[in-house]
């Protein structure tokens, strides 16, 4: 058997059982990626002293262009108008 093993071939069960973990593995990578697309859950964001939605919408969203759907998704009608305090709902990146 040593001398099988160190010239490459393996045993006759071997080929089932490494097709079996990958079988495994592959059933477990389903579930998680299944888990990860079920709930979504939007992301909020309290209004500091000197936050605009232009700044806000960089740092959580990555482009400041995108001030106006932070404001339409909080019914928010003039931009300019936020508070301290005020939490803000952000649509997902």
């Amino acid at each position: 058997m040593a001398y099988l093993a160190s010239h490459g071939v393996a045993k006759a069960g071997g080929a089932k059982k490494s097709t079996a973990r990958k079988t495994a593995a592959k059933k477990t990578t389903a579930r998680k990626t299944t888990a990860k697309k079920a709930a979504p859950r939007p992301s909020t964001y309290t209004v500091k002293a000197g936050d605009t939605l232009g700044a806000i919408a960089q740092t959580k969203l990555g482009n400041a262009a995108r001030y106006p759907e932070i404001a339409q998704l909080n019914g928010i009608p003039n931009p300019d108008h936020i508070t301290v305090g005020q939490k803000l709902k952000l649509p997902p990146k």
